[in-house]
């Protein structure tokens, strides 16, 4: 298949134009990045699938990747704080937590 060569009829590039909008406005910095013959194929093969270039797969891909760990990293925060709470609940059992709330509506009604 030969490469395509784009035309001086500015219709050509009308893929292209859709997106001057947002790299003129949103992208703050240009990064080079080097792709072994892998890589580039799987580039490839997402920009087919996403209909997008294999620069925009390449971003995209990368942002599921870390919305992916944010989201894991919010839940073992999460996690973290349920086991927390559920120790003070466990290390509280003997309180008599209708006289401690009662004791507490009277503090904050003192001031």
């Amino acid at each position: 298949m030969a490469p395509h060569v784009p035309s001086r009829d500015t219709t050509d590039f009308a893929p292209c134009i859709s997106y001057a909008p947002w790299y003129a406005y949103d992208m703050s910095e240009r990064t080079t990045i080097v792709l072994g013959p892998l890589e580039r194929r799987a580039a490839k093969r997402l920009a087919a699938r996403w209909g997008v270039t294999p620069s925009e797969a390449i971003r995209r891909a990368l942002m599921r990747v870390a919305n992916a760990e944010l989201h894991e990293q919010r839940e073992r925060k999460r996690r973290q704080r349920v086991a927390a709470l559920e120790q003070l609940i466990e290390l509280s059992g003997g309180q008599d937590l209708d006289a401690e709330l009662k004791r507490i509506s009277e503090e904050r009604d003192a001031f």
